[in-house]
């Protein structure tokens, strides 16, 4: 059933199971599902940060202070460079409590990812453009190997995080340092091999209070996307669905980001890169595949 006052923020999670075949032109793995849940603490509201009650009642998300947001003059920053043929997207999905109650809508985030796949035009290239991995119930020595083993392009969370602490995974709060650091040496080994393998350009934090660390990680990627403060479940589904069938279809990271924010206010991008000359396919990839 329907969980109140869900979250993004912390906890430990379990396994349940749930298992795609993927269609011809998608390579698709499953690492094993995990999706659990924890007991409301906000009956009225259902979303990836927890809001203690004042006075007696519930916290709206309107009611949280928000810091003013001014975007970069991106064209100041350098053009980006290209990404490689075959996009590799990993995803990464913690949550808390009880398999039989779930907490986050990962499993709908995944197949919401998956879905805006099947359904564009490079889902029809030859040889595969796209794989998506996806990851559940692990701690970060899970998802390093698994970098290691797929090296992908973008790394995309669907978790519980706190500003103060850091991003939660399983029986686990990793700090915004830890994955600097991970992260910097992967890309630069990365990028030293002969040839070249593909190095992680994005990072998606989908998670409550994810947009300071998300401005920590682009000292090591070219792109991170967090969000300022408590973010609707279904909210941050819905993101995910819109900005991945945009990146799917050929749009500019810009454009693509831009779309899909206007599914929850709070979303931003941080960059070292323009991300308005950033894509991952052209726009016209796969179109006479059909």
């Amino acid at each position: 059933g329907t969980v109140a006052a869900t979250d993004r923020d912390a906890g430990t999670a379990s396994t349940g199971n749930t298992e795609e075949q993927p269609e011809e032109g998608c390579s698709i793995s499953d690492g094993g599902l995990q999706e659990e849940g924890l007991s409301s603490i906000c009956a009225t509201m259902e979303s990836r940060h927890k809001v203690k009650p004042a006075d007696g009642a519930a916290k709206t998300l309107n009611s949280i202070p928000r810091a003013p947001w001014i975007e970069p003059d991106w064209s100041q920053f350098e053009a980006p460079a290209s990404v490689p043929s075959k996009l590799t997207i990993l995803f990464v999905g913690v949550d808390n409590g009880s398999a039989k109650d779930p907490d986050l809508k990962l499993q709908e985030e995944y197949n919401n990812i998956e879905q805006a796949y099947r359904e564009s035009h490079i889902s029809h290239c030859k040889p595969i453009r796209v794989v998506i991995k996806r990851l559940y119930f692990s701690n970060w020595n899970d998802v390093m190997m698994e970098i290691r083993k797929e090296q992908p392009t973008i790394l995309h969370f669907g978790c519980h995080a706190q500003k103060g602490t850091g991003i939660e995974l399983f029986q686990q709060t990793v700090k915004p340092r830890q994955i600097v650091d991970a992260i910097s040496s992967w890309n630069s080994d990365a990028r030293g091999r002969t040839p070249p393998r593909p190095d992680i350009r994005l990072i998606v934090l989908n998670a409550c209070e994810s947009d300071v660390h998300a401005l920590d990680l682009t000292t090591c990627v070219d792109f991170a996307i967090g969000h300022q403060q408590p973010v609707l479940d279904k909210d941050a589904v819905q993101f995910s669905r819109v900005m991945y069938d945009c990146i799917f279809d050929g749009a500019t990271l810009f454009d693509s980001f831009r779309m899909a924010k206007g599914c929850a206010d709070g979303y931003l991008l941080r960059g070292q890169q323009d991300p308005r000359n950033f894509r991952f396919f052209a726009h016209d990839e796969g179109v006479n595949k059909l």
